[in-house]
Parts: C-alpha cells; structure tokens; sequence
C-alpha cells in the first residue's frame, strides 16, 4: 500500500448500499462514473442563493472588479475543493469521517453540528424559495402547501441518495445551462455592451473588493469543504475527482456568480425566476428554478443525513424524517430571511476544516489514514490539536485578522501550519491512535 491508503473491495452489503457507505468506506466496485458524478456536483453548485450573492457584488462593484471577484472567489474555491476531492477519492470517506480523525468522539460533534444547521438552514430556506418562485410565477398558487409538497420531494431524493441524486441533476444540470447562457446574452442585449462594462456601483451600495470576495466565497465555502466528499467518495480516480472540482468551480460557480449579477444589472432582479420572467421565459423558469433549487436541496439533505449517520450510527429513514420535520418548521418561520448572515458566518467557521483535514492527511497521517473501523474504538474523546487549530482558525477568520491576497486560503494555510506543530510536537494523541490500530488483528 505504500504511502497511499488504497480502498478495498471488503464486506460490501446491501445494508451498506442503501445506508450510503455513510459509516464506512466506498469501495471500488461502488464508484461511479465522472459524467454521473459531474452531474451530481454541478447540482450542488448551481445554488439559487448564489445567484443573490452575484446580485449583490454587482452592485457594489464595478463591472470590472465584479468579474474579477467572481473568477477569484473560483479559484479559491478551487483550490479547496480540489484538496477535499482528492482527500475523499482516496479514502472513500465522508466528511464526518474524515473529521473524527481530526477531532476525536466527542469533538467531532463541532464539525458535525455545522454541517447539520448549514444544510439543514439551506434546505429550510430552498423549500421555502420553491414556494415563493411557484407564487410569484402564478400568483393564485399559495406557497405553503408548495414548500411543504416540495420540502418533502426533496427529502425522498436526498434519502435514496447517490443513484436518484445522479438521475435529478442529469435533466436539471443541462436545462440550467442552457437557459442561464439564454438569459445572459438577453441581459447584454437589453443594456448593450459598452453600457454594461462602465457601470459603477449603484448609489449606497457600494462594497469593497474584499468584502465582495468574502462574500463570492462565502457562498460554496460550505459546499466546497463539507459537500465535496459526499459526492467525491464515488469517484474512481483522484485525477477524475480534481478535473470535475476545476470544471464545477470556476465555470459552474463563476456562471452562477455572473448570471445573478448581469440579470440584476439589466432586469434589477437577482433571482432566476425573476430575471427569465422578465425576458418573457415564463415556462423555463418555472421549470429551471424548480429543478436548479431541488437539485441543490437534495445534496444538501443528503450530506446533513450522511452527517449524522456517520456520528451516531442510526438508520437513513430516521434521519431523514427529522430533517423534514425541522427543516420544513424553519421554511415556515421564514429563516430565509437570515440568509446573509448565515453566508457570512459560513465563510469564517467552515475553511478551517479544510485546513485541518489537509494536514491530517498529507503530513500528519502521511497519506494512510487507520482503517475507520479500527480507529473508531480507539479515538479520543477529544482530538486537541484538531479542536484548538479550529479554534484559532475561526478566530483569525471572524475578526479578519488576515483579511489580505486571498483571505479564505490564508487562513486554510494558518490551520495546516497550526495543526502540524500542535499534532507533532504539543499533543502526539494520533501518534498513539495509530499504534493501538496497527495492534488490532
């Protein structure tokens, strides 16, 4: 095996399939192919909400600066994604599972929250969206029984998971596509090149290029730390992993970056179904937000599910009902209208993961984590190194005390350096871990 932990093909049941391989290891024989899995990323990147975050930059930009933000915002998620994908390619784990080699029994239950008041906040407010688009589109539809149908449409999709997921996103990726580039050269049209490229920031909205590449970032940094592995596990080769990262970054990311902030430019609306509507495209966008937010939604049902599987051990069913329950209870409560501060909040407390999952694998654990299984009996109650790195990422990240070049990597950069000194020289637990797992028969 070398320096690299390699997945085996070992007690593959049919209990494991259908519980999404969400306590273990994806094996060979249950990969899939990059087409499929494309799909299924480019689902969770084609996210309604980063359309609004697209919206919003242009406004306070420069059309220049807008662009320019936008394609960075990819880069750095880029580069992030990349890491996980590779990660989660070679040891077939979950985000959960990665984690708990990072944060032990107790304090893998830090990762594990976020990851479930994120996606489970997003699944509220996606619900939620499908029934506001259904009423604003036909107006003599009422949204709740519209969230509430929809809600849990998503919840069934997201619970079969991989296989439904691969069939959803294969009809919604293209369709989104298609009508996105439509709408787009609808925009330039309306208000012509050269007057699309000399607008200034509108009156009152002006942000800094800073704050704007926060926010650009800020809008998949959940997903390119806590989603990627969920759909990466899958893939059969880590080269397979990275190019589909690249492709869903900086063109799927970046596309829906400029699609909310072009059509905000020329209709004054960020949202889809808004912006086709008024280019008289009343039909695609009742088709195309539908499918674009379920999509999403989906995902992010099923990496919460796959979360708390993984932390706790218990059935798919059950979980799954009580994120319907709760999610459907926030779409109600209008928790969408606390969106912009949860994006901010996912900017600061998320990357740090990605941080410490990086040196874990490539420095601490030299490429060969302990079989899960194993290290399951013999893990800490609480990982220190991990908790602390965490701790000191989130707080350089929430009083933006590295806010330079690119803000989001800095700090990634921090809690590698940090995680490697704290594990090799300070604490030494997984030291210890690995011994007790190497003397298991």
């Amino acid at each position: 095996m070398g320096n690299n932990q390699e997945v085996q093909d070992v007690n593959v049941t049919a209990e494991t399939v259908d519980e999404e391989f969400a306590t273990s290891s994806v094996p060979k024989s249950a990969r899939r192919s990059a087409w499929k899995l494309l799909m299924v990323w480019m689902g969770y990147v084609f996210v309604v909400t980063t359309m609004q975050v697209g919206g919003n930059m242009a406004m306070g930009l420069d059309f220049t600066e807008f662009i320019t933000a936008a394609l960075l915002a990819g880069v750095m998620l880029s580069v992030i994604a990349c890491f996980m994908a590779y990660i989660s390619c070679k040891t077939g784990l979950t985000f959960t599972l990665l984690c708990k080699y990072s944060f032990g029994k107790a304090g893998i239950w830090i990762p594990v929250f976020l990851v479930i008041i994120t996606c489970v906040s997003w699944y509220s407010i996606d619900a939620w969206l499908i029934g506001e688009t259904v009423n604003t589109l036909f107006p003599s539809v009422p949204i709740i029984p519209v969230v509430i149908i929809a809600g849990l449409g998503i919840i069934a999709t997201g619970y079969v998971g991989i296989r439904a997921m691969e069939i959803l996103s294969t009809i919604a990726v293209p369709l989104i596509i298609i009508f996105g580039i439509v709408s787009i050269v609808f925009s330039i049209d309306s208000i012509g090149v050269e007057n699309l490229t000399s607008m200034e920031p509108a009156a009152g909205a002006a942000i800094t290029f800073t704050y704007a590449l926060a926010l650009g970032v800020g809008s998949f940094s959940h997903g390119a730390v806590a989603n990627t592995a969920e759909v990466m596990r899958y893939s059969k080769t880590p080269k397979q992993a990275v190019v589909i990262m690249i492709i869903a970054m900086m063109i799927g990311n970046t596309f829906m970056l400029v699609f909310g902030g072009v059509g905000m430019l020329s209709t004054g609306e960020y949202d889809m179904a808004l912006i086709l509507k008024a280019q008289n495209l009343l039909a695609p966008a009742f088709l195309v937000v539908l499918l674009n937010i379920w999509s999403t939604a989906q995902g992010l049902v099923y990496t919460s599910t796959n979360a708390i599987v993984g932390a706790l051990k218990v059935k798919r069913i059950y979980v799954s009902i009580g994120i319907a329950i709760v999610g459907l209870t926030m779409s109600l409560l209008h928790f969408i209208d606390y969106f912009g501060t949860w994006i901010d909040l996912n900017a600061k407390f998320i990357p740090p993961f990605a941080g410490i999952i990086i040196a874990d694998y490539f420095f601490v654990y030299k490429r060969k984590f302990p079989d899960i299984r194993k290290f399951d009996k013999v893990m800490p109650a609480a990982n220190w190194s991990g908790l602390i790195t965490w701790i000191i990422g989130s707080v350089l990240a929430g009083f933006g005390l590295l806010e330079f070049g690119l803000p989001t990597i800095n700090y990634i950069v921090v809690c590698v350096i940090v995680r490697i000194i704290l594990s090799k020289y300070v604490f030494k637990q997984e030291e210890k871990s690995i011994r007790e797992c190497e003397a298991m028969q």
